[in-house]
């Protein structure tokens, strides 16, 4: 499975057969059996899930399933809960961005750790990642720490710092995703971290696998590994979507 596609990129990429088509080829040539498209939410009016459908019925090995990656702000959920009221899907995937007006995760902005003692930034992060939860907006919780997305680490101990992340998670009954995102930036690591991942298999967290792909040729990348790393943390299945009911699948 990958969940997390992007299939207009960052509206690189438009919503016809020819520009969706490549996304589930690349699917398709990796082995990839289900594939959640989950454009962001800043591009709704450009969703057009008919020439999905259209484009997908020419893939049949691979299963499409429709979603949405909010990105979510403080006081933001009456707003949200009328956008998820519009769009048919599988499922919505909630992920934060921005501490405050900062998109901390955009290259053009990384000067703004510097105004920040870590351990103070990844408290505010994951209490925003709490709150987002805790919405109960979401079936998915995108790329848990992704506040490391630079390099940037606390001095503290990360699963301490995550816990009213993880127990949000857990109240909500949501699934965390373990993104090979990571992998691609210069952070060098999947999100979550190992330790984040083994915890959030000790407090029963369900898991999907994605690889955040905004290009056709990120599609599924290094998903095998995502695999190995979840088994590793004592995951033995992943989750999969249709109409915002889920089921286990084995890894």
């Amino acid at each position: 499975m990958d969940y997390h596609v992007h299939s207009l990129g960052h509206a690189a990429f438009r919503p016809i057969p020819a520009e969706i088509a490549p996304f589930l080829e690349c699917a398709r040539q990796r082995g990839i059996a289900e594939i959640g498209l989950a454009d962001h939410d800043r591009y709704a009016a450009a969703f057009d899930w008919r020439a999905v459908r259209e484009t997908a019925a020419t893939y049949p090995e691979v299963t499409v399933r429709f979603g949405v990656e909010v990105d979510y702000r403080s006081g933001g959920k009456p707003a949200i809960r009328a956008l998820l009221g519009t769009l048919p899907r599988d499922f919505a995937t909630g992920s934060v961005h921005n501490i405050g007006e900062w998109n901390f995760d955009h290259p053009d902005h990384r000067d703004g750790f510097d105004r920040y003692d870590p351990d103070e930034l990844y408290r505010i992060y994951f209490g925003e990642v709490a709150a987002c939860a805790a919405s109960g907006l979401f079936q998915i919780i995108g790329h848990l720490d992704l506040i490391k997305i630079w390099g940037h680490r606390p001095r503290g101990d990360v699963v301490a710092l995550a816990g009213v992340a993880l127990r949000a998670i857990a109240g909500a009954g949501a699934a965390v995703e373990l993104s090979t995102a990571g992998l691609r930036r210069p952070v060098a690591e999947t999100y979550p971290s190992l330790p984040l991942l083994q915890e959030a298999y000790r407090m029963n967290i369900p898991l999907t696998l994605s690889s955040d792909a905004h290009r056709p040729e990120e599609v599924g990348q290094e998903i095998d590994l995502a695999a190995r790393i979840a088994r590793q943390a004592g995951y033995r299945t992943v989750t999969g979507f249709s109409h915002c009911r889920s089921r286990q699948v084995e890894l």
